[in-house]
């Protein structure tokens, strides 16, 4: 019988475009932070990896960062490639 419907997930449907009230967009800082390649970007340093890279996170991905950076530091980086949950950074300076 199912392969005679049009829609065969009916509970996933966008019951908003029926609501009276209006949709308000979540504030930027609600949303997922997203990563693309020559990104520069502010973080603070974590942690050390066991190659001496610096550690960091941003939204939910993990920042592994070239050229140096001890715990606690704020630095500028540029990101160079991203993989899922983890992206590689280099080292723009330390602020």
């Amino acid at each position: 019988m199912t392969r005679y419907r049009e829609h065969r997930e009916i509970y996933t449907r966008d019951l908003s475009k029926y609501s009276i009230y209006p949709s308000i967009k979540k504030p930027e800082e609600y949303q997922a932070r997203k990563l693309h390649v020559g990104q520069v970007i502010v973080v603070d340093v974590k942690d050390i990896d066991e190659t001496g890279r610096g550690v960091s996170t941003y939204g939910p991905y993990t920042i592994k960062i070239n050229g140096g950076g001890t715990v606690g530091d704020r630095a500028k980086i540029r990101i160079t490639s991203i993989k899922e949950n983890e992206a590689m950074a280099d080292l723009i300076e330390l602020l």
